[in-house]
């Protein structure tokens, strides 16, 4: 599994997926994404579905600084749309 980074003006959170409090290093949980680059819409502190690890913070082996972490799937719960899924049709699970 690829490592990924959170860049220089964002940070990325591992959340416990019951209580919603920050996860261990190592453990799986909720990804919270958060970035002060938005300014026309709320989108500063956004928690996914996305299941991920922390795999750690400023000791990567490839040298880069900040949030290390991998992700690994999606929430057993998560539902499939996008932002231009607007309609379902009856009787079809999204």
């Amino acid at each position: 599994m690829a490592h990924l980074h959170a860049l220089s003006y964002a940070d990325t959170l591992v959340r416990n997926p019951s209580s919603l409090e920050p996860a261990p290093d190592g453990a799986e949980g909720l990804i919270q994404v958060l970035s002060v680059l938005p300014k026309s819409y709320p989108g500063h502190s956004i928690l996914t579905e996305g299941l991920g690890t922390c795999v750690g913070c400023d000791d990567c082996a490839c040298g880069q600084q900040g949030a290390c972490f991998a992700v690994s799937g999606w929430a057993p719960t998560a539902v499939a749309l996008d932002c231009s899924d607007t309609y379902v049709a009856p009787g079809v699970r999204p």
